[in-house]
């Protein structure tokens, strides 16, 4: 048996869509229905209208080709709009383009649109692994198309919050020092970020890179 990482959009084209909702039905996180939803709602859907991207991460029994889902991320491009942060933060994210003025306070980062652990799945992947597959696939992406920032969007969840500053993720603040909040008109988030040269980091220290 293996630790195997496969894309959705892969894994739809050579098993079918009947097989692929087979497999995701799985899916179970007791600890937070959102990350259950989407990937028994919303992935497939998201795949095909290329709005984001679902890696699987599974146990393959590599005799019968059997196997079980253990997690999955979910990744995408997006603009992040430096507007409302302080100077320090602007320039620390910004690197080496020292003079916003001269271009639009933005860039393009990625985004951790999911992440979670499969509560039903009989073998128990841990953290640094799953962070680890999370981090190698976000480098791939970075050398084709380049980007300085990763962040996500995390309920103020005691738990969750350990669980990403354990990983290296830093708390988003604004220029008065509060947390900058996004609201998608339903729940509301904290922002957590993490630079490209942190991850790069992460991956030659687990010497993964």
């Amino acid at each position: 048996m293996s630790l195997v990482s496969i894309k959705l959009n892969d894994y739809l084209e050579k098993a079918g869509i009947d097989e692929t909702k087979k497999l995701i039905s799985s899916f179970f996180c007791s600890r937070d229905d959102d990350v259950e939803y989407f990937m028994n709602q919303k992935a497939i859907t998201f795949e095909y209208s290329e709005i984001s991207r679902t890696t699987l991460i599974c146990w393959l029994e590599e005799e019968t080709f059997e196997m079980e889902l253990l997690a999955y991320y979910s990744l995408a491009m997006e603009t992040f709009v430096l507007d409302g942060l302080s100077k320090t933060v602007q320039r620390r994210i910004r690197g080496n383009d020292r003079d916003p003025r001269k271009k639009s306070n933005s860039i393009p980062a990625i985004l951790i649109g999911q992440l979670g652990k499969n509560d039903k799945a009989t073998y128990v992947l841990n953290s640094n692994t799953l962070f680890n597959e999370l981090f190698l696939s976000i480098n791939s992406i970075n050398y084709m198309i380049t980007s300085k920032l990763v962040y996500l969007h995390c309920k103020d969840n005691p738990k969750l919050r350990n669980l990403y500053e354990s990983k290296g993720f830093q708390l988003l603040k604004a220029t008065n020092g509060e947390p900058v909040i996004h609201d998608n008109g339903e729940s509301k988030y904290l922002i957590y970020i993490m630079s490209m040269k942190e991850i790069k980091r992460i991956l030659s220290e687990n010497k993964l890179i």
